[in-house]
């Protein structure tokens, strides 16, 4: 009886990773990426994340059967304001200042933020 138990605990494992794996080869298969094909070039932006320039703009690997990149960015959500307001960059800091409840920041161009701790 153990040994049956055994086999059928050994049976399910593989049929349950088999199945992981297929969903993670479907997953890889799918056109919401950008193939290393068509990466021109990186560089480094203003709060030090590097950026990705595409050789091809139009299709994945120059084929038009592929999904545009339009199309990608379509399905995907636009998070670049969010980004941009709530994102500080660094090297604008000049001073700052540690409270009983959190920090104020001071920026070059006279502006402050104050980041209060909630503990």
């Amino acid at each position: 009886m153990k040994k049956i138990i055994n086999i059928l605990v050994s049976i399910t494992s593989m049929v349950l990773i088999s199945h992981f794996f297929s969903f993670a080869q479907d997953k890889l298969t799918d056109n919401n990426y950008i193939p290393i094909e068509d990466i021109a070039y990186y560089y480094i932006d203003e709060y030090d994340y590097p950026c990705f320039t595409l050789k091809d703009v139009n299709f994945q690997l120059d084929n038009p059967l592929n999904m545009s990149y339009t199309d990608i960015m379509d399905n995907l959500e636009d998070k670049t304001k969010e980004y941009k307001n709530n994102y500080i960059d660094m090297r604008r800091v000049i001073n700052f200042k540690v409270t009983e409840n959190g920090l104020m920041l001071y920026l070059e161009d006279g502006s402050g933020y104050y980041w209060e701790n909630d503990n």
